[in-house]
């Protein structure tokens, strides 16, 4: 019986470290560079209906969206979105979409032209809930848009279209324009301050949830008890 046996034992060389740390530090890169224009596309449609993202709601942003609204064909701003989350109670206005209609008459759009989608609240998804809230108000208003194009602001841009998307249903066409924040924050290096970096993060969570996790059903069946 053998006390002692030679083993061969295979381990990484400094080059192979090289290799390993120069291949995560491309990733990162790459990452760092390429994330937040992939969260923030544009690609419209030929649309009549332009629709205010959940939470649009500084005055910097809606003056881009009634830039938007007066320089294209469209007929109509749906506002959406649902309970303001601070002061809402003490506030005149109580929802998001209210306070952007209240905003978009202050900037000169005509009050004929806005229309406010609030959705029946729920306790998470209220971007899906207010896209169900759309699809739900054409169809009560025999209404059948050639296109509709949303306009949202930051990294969550890709995440609401792409829930829009899937509430809208495949007949009508829904593109979307996504924005910069108002503000001097340097975008292009959004890793370089705190609120920059908890953005895209947080942006990039929500949106691979959505891809990957989340379950429309069980919003339309919590509405649907509502």
């Amino acid at each position: 019986m053998k006390l002692i046996e030679r083993k061969e034992c295979w381990r990484v060389t400094w080059i192979g470290w090289i290799g390993v740390l120069a291949f995560w530090g491309l990733v990162l890169l790459l990452f760092l560079f390429t994330i937040r224009p992939f969260l923030m596309p544009t690609k419209t449609v030929d649309a009549d209906i332009l629709i205010a993202d959940n939470d649009l709601t500084y005055y910097y942003d809606l003056k881009k969206l009634s830039d938007e609204f007066r320089s294209k064909n469209y007929s109509l701003i749906l506002c959406t979105g649902g309970l303001l989350e601070l002061g809402s109670n003490l506030a005149e206005y109580k929802t998001s979409a209210e306070l952007s209609a209240a905003i978009l008459k202050k900037i000169g759009i005509r009050e004929k032209a806005i229309v406010l989608i609030i959705p029946k609240p729920v306790k998470r998804d209220k971007t899906f809930a207010s896209a169900l809230a759309v699809k739900n108000w054409l169809a009560q208003n025999n209404i059948q848009p050639k296109g509709i194009n949303l306009f949202s602001i930051g990294p969550y841009s890709r995440r609401s279209w792409m829930l829009f998307k899937e509430a809208i249903g495949e007949e009508i066409p829904v593109g979307i324009i996504a924005c910069e924040y108002g503000g001097e924050e340097d975008h292009k290096r959004w890793w370089k301050t705190s609120s920059g970096l908890r953005t895209v993060l947080d942006a990039t969570i929500a949106y691979l949830y959505a891809k990957l996790v989340f379950d429309p059903e069980r919003v339309r069946a919590e509405i649907a008890t509502e």
